[in-house]
């Protein structure tokens, strides 16, 4: 195999490889405005449920139900909804987010899913009903902050790792430039796989 069409092999290597690596930043670009949303998805009611026993409900929004979710980009595979739902009520009952709410509102809380819907309910009683209130709403806001630290930190690294590729092809660019600067002769049969490499650079700047 000729040297330039080793050089193709690889420019067309690397095509799919920042292809790949821009449908994971797509991705988490997505799921941040999820996220994000699901703050405007939190809800609050306060209900009395028993003599000044009260009992609120914070709801928060967990995904939108858009038509590219229904199979996952990284395996192909159809998507669960529910099993996904669970997979979130888990997250929010962990220590994790618990321990983003701020000590004195700590409490009791249930947080469960809401019938037929990409909704989970975080439920905290009290005697006294702001208190309630309040519990309820730091449990969800916590699991929001947490799914939002997330989500930035899985961007930055998808980010980095796009960097790192642009890096990558106009290495190999300068390379390419560099071979047909010392051999005139040996620049037509390297003009394609250097147009490959410069379409990569354009699309990714």
């Amino acid at each position: 195999m000729s040297e330039a069409s080793s050089a193709s092999d690889d420019a067309g290597s690397d095509s799919r490889d920042l292809r790949e690596y821009l449908q994971v930043l797509r991705r988490r670009i997505r799921v941040i405005v999820i996220v994000i949303a699901a703050t405007v998805g939190v809800a609050l009611g306060v209900t009395l449920i028993q003599d000044d026993v009260y009992r609120a409900e914070a709801q928060v929004l967990i995904a939108a139900g858009r038509a590219d979710t229904i199979f996952d980009p990284t395996t192909g595979q159809r998507n669960d909804p529910e099993r996904a739902l669970q997979t979130e009520i888990e997250i929010a009952r962990s220590a994790s987010v618990e321990q983003r709410v701020p000590e004195e509102l700590r409490g009791e809380v249930s947080i469960t899913s809401v019938s037929d819907t990409d909704v989970m309910g975080v439920r905290s009683r009290d005697n006294d009903p702001e208190r309630a209130a309040a519990v309820a709403n730091a449990y969800a806001q916590a699991y929001i902050d947490f799914k939002r630290e997330q989500a930035n930190g899985e961007l930055d690294e998808a980010i980095a790792e796009v960097r790192k590729q642009i890096d990558d092809v106009s290495d190999q660019i300068a390379e390419l430039d560099g071979q047909a600067a010392l051999d005139p002769a040996a620049a037509p049969p390297l003009q394609p796989p250097r147009t490959v490499l410069v379409a990569q650079q354009a699309a990714l700047q």
